[in-house]
């Protein structure tokens, strides 16, 4: 996604990203999840790129964003 420098993209088979959409929105399934990510476009590579952060952080596990700065 960030090789290719998309900008919509939306990866349904990231187990991390789905884990935060469901947790953040109290959505049950994927179709549910695609629905809703389609309110992103066309930045949905960012909203990923976010969820993941809020992922590793709330996991206490290294997050890209965090790295930026070092």
């Amino acid at each position: 996604m960030f090789c290719l420098q998309a900008r919509d993209i939306f990866p349904v088979g990231d187990i991390a990203v789905i884990t935060e959409v469901r947790e953040l929105c109290d959505l049950k399934t994927k179709e549910e999840i695609i629905r809703m990510s389609k309110n992103w476009k066309p930045f949905r590579s960012l909203a990923t790129y976010y969820l993941c952060h809020y992922y590793l952080t709330k996991r206490n596990r290294n997050s890209p964003i965090r790295n930026l700065s070092t």
